[in-house]
């Protein structure tokens, strides 16, 4: 639910020809919960809305973005963000795009669709358990399903311990944003150096989820790290690229607003805290594969604060030596080779669909 997490549906909703969005699952990890579950359920009512106005009643591509379930997990930290990082989906809440009268009307009338409701007392289903129901009703190998993770894995975890091979046999791909292998890491908890770090946020909220996940070999692993994410920066000359595009453009206005909040973080935080398109670029390889050259098979293990408190959740590769030594036979891929130019012009073409 973070800024750029949102920006990722955004992309991955805008994309119908080849991506077929039936749920989504916030968690309170890099937001603020409530906040970012009315800015999934607002953006997509105003896609849907605005799609209308743009392609008309009959023929909307984005109308079916009025039945897609939004849920809550109700799965909490082993380590928590950093409370000014969790704040920003307030500000993107705020932003006057999700609040036109258009796109305020049209959420209303979809939280009273069925599928918000489905299997819950509350407004919002638990969104462990949505991830679990929409998997395990698909029903033939042609219809499984990938998983687009832009946060911690603590939601996936729980199904593969709740529901093994029922749940794991209906998936496609897990497509995770997550991990710094041949990097360092994102995390400057108790360190005296930066160079010391060796986790990445989204493993080292949840280590024990994470090592349950990626040590799995019952799944399809795409890892997006640090060591693929570090080459796509969301700068100020990228991010005003958006306002040529604005006009008749809810996406374009989304994401240039949403993204420009978080063109600060060098200035202010050091070039060590520079804000990059982390979980778009994730996203972006499950429309388009060829945005990177490559994934290759690359064994490897999660530490947990068990094993080294000091090296809590990072991701290390295993030689195929080590990886046969410890046992395990996960089936990770890791990304490499980002054609950045390519990335970047392929959010500006998809902001501009509706």
């Amino acid at each position: 639910g973070g800024v750029d997490d949102l920006i990722a549906l955004g992309v991955l909703a805008s994309s119908h020809e080849s991506v077929d969005l039936i749920g989504v699952v916030c968690i309170d990890a890099d937001c603020f919960i409530d906040p970012a579950v009315q800015v999934c359920g607002k953006l997509l009512s105003g896609m849907q809305a605005y799609g209308r106005i743009k392609y008309g009643a009959s023929t909307n591509p984005f109308e079916y973005l009025g039945g897609v379930p939004v849920g809550r997990s109700t799965l909490t930290a082993v380590h928590e963000f950093p409370r000014e990082w969790r704040a920003l989906p307030i500000k993107v809440n705020n932003l006057p795009v999700v609040n036109t009268r258009t796109v305020l009307e049209q959420w209303e009338a979809n939280k009273k669709h069925e599928a918000f409701a489905a299997g819950s007392t509350t407004e919002f289903q638990a969104g462990e358990e949505l991830l679990a129901e929409l998997v395990l009703k698909q029903g033939s190998p042609t219809d499984k399903v990938t998983i687009c993770v832009t946060g911690p894995l603590s939601n996936i975890a729980y199904c593969v311990k709740k529901y093994g091979k029922q749940f794991t046999d209906n998936v496609e791909a897990v497509v995770i944003m997550g991990g710094a292998v041949d990097v360092h890491g994102n995390v400057y908890v108790g360190l005296e150096k930066e160079d010391q770090s060796t986790a990445e946020w989204n493993i080292y909220w949840d280590a024990p989820s994470a090592k349950t996940v990626l040590e799995c070999p019952d799944l399809k692993n795409v890892v997006f790290a640090l060591d693929a994410t570090n080459s796509v920066p969301v700068t100020s000359e990228f991010v005003r690229r958006f306002g040529q595009q604005v006009e008749g453009s809810i996406l374009s206005d989304f994401i240039g607003s949403s993204w420009a909040m978080c063109t600060h973080f060098s200035a202010v935080y050091g070039e060590i805290f520079s804000y990059y398109a982390w979980d778009t670029l994730t996203a972006a390889w499950i429309i388009r594969r060829d945005i990177v050259e490559g994934v290759d098979k690359v064994p490897m293990r999660v530490i947990v604060a068990d094993e080294s408190a000091e090296h809590e959740g990072r991701t290390m590769r295993l030689t195929v030596e080590e990886a046969v030594a410890a046992q395990l036979n996960n089936n990770c891929l890791l990304a490499r080779g980002v054609r950045v130019e390519e990335f970047y012009n392929l959010m500006l073409s998809l902001a501009t669909r509706v």
